[in-house]
């Protein structure tokens, strides 16, 4: 998809930070992870994958400054796994370059490879500014809906449902959509587990909007005359008001799936002019999400 390409050409700094979360434990101390505590004030985007990085991102202005393991002392995080992360982070950022993904002229490749293989825990690498792009939670929150697709949640009641398994889920007292007096209505997860009380527990979740799913995922079928766009069969139900909406949504999804096809087949190949513009209306729809009704 193009917000794909996207950040692996920009090299977004919270998708990079976030992917290296995945392969780590939680950044919070335990008893930090609860209603009310030090966590909820790292909330961001109604995303428990945001928040890690917004604790991330204050650790690492902290250990800058020498002051990193107060910071985790304070915040009750995890200062071990805090150093994984990054170190993760940096093998990603040398695997893209090494890919040919990602182009750092040489003065910012030799400052990646110096601060990769540096002890020092006040030393960081900072992705150049020219790569950023559009980097915001919403381009953040619609990349990590689709890696992690199919696993959907919709809002049930007090809890949630998978949409593709039928089960019905809980989400962990630690995430911050639990904490949230209005969770997001659909969310993707990273993982679930089954709690000794048989029940299952949906971890590391984000929001997705409707216009990631009309827009981004799965197999969408248009039925113009019924104003329904199906989602897998049927999975996921959508409506939308006018016969326009329909095609305007039909069409920005036919173009973008071009552009997807077209940078899985060459991925080292700029964008054109014209796949940039669908690019744009793409953010654009992800900032905007439509008037659409959910079944």
């Amino acid at each position: 998809m193009p917000v794909l390409y996207h950040c692996a050409n920009s090299v977004q700094d919270a998708i990079i930070s976030i992917i290296a979360s995945f392969s780590i434990k939680s950044v919070f101390v335990e008893k930090g992870m609860t209603s009310g505590s030090t966590y909820a004030s790292f909330a961001r985007g109604e995303s428990d994958f945001l928040t890690t990085y917004n604790a991330y991102i204050g650790w690492k202005k902290a250990s800058k400054g020498g002051t990193g393991q107060q910071f985790c002392y304070r915040f009750h995080l995890n200062q071990v796994q805090l150093q994984q992360l990054e170190e993760q982070k940096l093998q990603l950022l040398i695997n893209l370059t090494e890919a040919g993904l990602v182009a750092f002229d040489a003065e910012e490749s030799a400052a990646l490879h110096r601060v990769r293989s540096s002890r020092s825990r006040s030393l960081f690498f900072e992705v150049p500014v020219r790569f950023e792009g559009w980097s915001n939670d919403v381009t953040v929150a619609a990349v990590i809906a689709v890696a992690l697709y199919p696993r959907l949640l919709k809002r049930e009641g007090h809890g949630y449902r998978n949409v593709y398994t039928n089960q019905h889920l809980q989400l962990v007292s630690t995430s911050i959509n639990r904490i949230s007096s209005k969770p997001p209505p659909w969310l993707a997860y990273l993982e679930a587990t089954q709690a000794k009380n048989g029940k299952l527990n949906a971890f590391h979740t984000s929001p997705i909007t409707q216009a990631m799913l009309s827009l981004l995922l799965g197999e969408a079928g248009f039925k113009f005359y019924a104003g329904v766009i199906e989602i897998d069969n049927g999975r996921v139900r959508l409506s939308l008001r006018t016969w326009r909406k329909m095609l305007a949504v039909c069409r920005l999804r036919s173009h973008v799936n071009g552009v997807i096809n077209n940078f899985f087949l060459r991925p080292q190949i700029p964008l054109g002019e014209a796949d940039q513009r669908w690019l744009k209306l793409m953010a654009n729809a992800l900032d905007g999400t439509p008037q659409s009704r959910v079944h």
